[in-house]
């Protein structure tokens, strides 16, 4: 895969999405992206109980993660889930913070987050919840206006009806990856990196 600049990355996504390939197409993508989506997907299925719990503990086995770190990720949630029928606490706050940092080291030690990611996005979207994406993204989109900054870049999408919208990348070793979500800095003197925006909801949902 072709990832030697921000043209080459979207052109592989915008192919990706338009074969149904979740594993190309999340190959695009940042890290710190991939991180957010796996995080909000595990939490989906752990909230989903029993059944959830036992899909999170396949994905692990067939992903190679740590088994007694899925299994204290499961158990973290209903300490959770307990605390929570009590009045609110510092113990609870704190059985939640350690529950998110788990969460963290776990989706960290992963070595491939974007297989991770797609197989999360294939389990959801068999089971009719939909996915973490929209099926349509990039599809039948134009990249322009792309201007490079060292490590990173930001472009124009102009979406099938004429709209236009922002889009982020980060160059990391392998090539240039997609921010998708990522806001365009107004100004110099940003943070690196620009906000955290919410990305449209037609992008993010089916």
């Amino acid at each position: 895969m072709a990832l030697t600049t921000p043209a080459e990355s979207f052109a592989e996504a915008q192919a990706a999405m338009t074969n149904g390939d979740w594993d190309g197409f999340f190959a695009t993508l940042d890290r710190d992206d991939l991180m957010k989506i796996a995080a909000n997907g595990v939490n989906r299925l752990v909230g989903q109980g029993p059944s959830g719990a036992a899909i999170l503990r396949d994905l692990g086995a067939e992903h190679s993660i740590n088994a007694e770190m899925v299994a204290e990720l499961i158990a973290g949630v209903e300490r959770i889930v307990s605390s929570a029928r009590a009045a609110p606490s510092a113990d609870h706050r704190a059985i939640v913070g350690g529950y998110e940092d788990l969460l963290k080291r776990m989706l960290k030690g992963i070595a491939d987050p974007g297989r991770f990611a797609a197989a999360l996005e294939r389990t959801f979207r068999a089971a009719g919840s939909g996915g973490s994406v929209s099926s349509s993204l990039f599809v039948g989109e134009r990249l322009e206006g792309v201007e490079i900054d060292g490590n990173r870049a930001w472009g124009t999408r102009r979406l099938a009806g004429g709209e236009v919208e922002d889009i982020g990348f980060a160059k990391r070793r392998g090539g240039w990856f997609i921010r998708l979500l990522a806001r365009r800095p107004r100004a110099r003197g940003l943070r690196p990196g620009g906000e955290t925006q919410s990305p449209r909801s037609e992008d993010l949902d089916t």
